[in-house]
This record gives structure tokens, sequence and C-alpha cells, in this order.
């Protein structure tokens, strides 16, 4: 038996990795493009349940994401690759 505890912090953090990877974190999304290309694929597959889901379409290269979270205990992050 135990506790889990920490201080709750202030985090902005950068992410670097390749373009092609769609990415979830703590805090919210500062690149106002790679938001946008988020929140409409949801809304789309959101509208349409029963038929192909839209996908995430990344780019060539590397993509720099910056993350901002407030008042938070820990910050995490997860990325797939398209």
């Amino acid at each position: 038996m135990g506790e889990y505890y920490s201080e709750y912090g202030n985090f902005k953090v950068n992410i670097t990795l390749p373009a092609g990877y769609v990415v979830g974190a703590t805090g919210v999304l500062q690149n106002k493009d790679e938001l946008s290309q988020y929140k409409s694929i949801g809304a789309k597959n959101t509208a349409n349940r029963t038929g192909t889901p839209e996908l995430y379409q990344g780019k060539t290269g590397n993509k720099t994401l910056t993350y901002h979270a407030e008042n938070v205990p820990d910050f995490a992050w997860f990325a797939e690759k398209e």
C-alpha cells in the first residue's frame, strides 16, 4: 500500500519527431496547424461512425510540437505512426 504524491507544476515541452507521427500529451497543443488537423479528423470521424475513418496524414521530415500544461503533477506523451 502506498500513495502517489508529487508537487504540481507548469510544463512547456517541445517534442521533435518524424512528421508522420500523431501525438497525444498532457496539456494544450500550441501548434495551431497541427491542432486544427487533429480537431478536423476527430469531428469527421465522430460524424461518420459507420464509414471508413479518416486517418492522420503526416508530412515528410521532422516536426516539433509544443505542449503547455499548468498546475499538473506530471507530463506524459505518446506517439503513433500514421
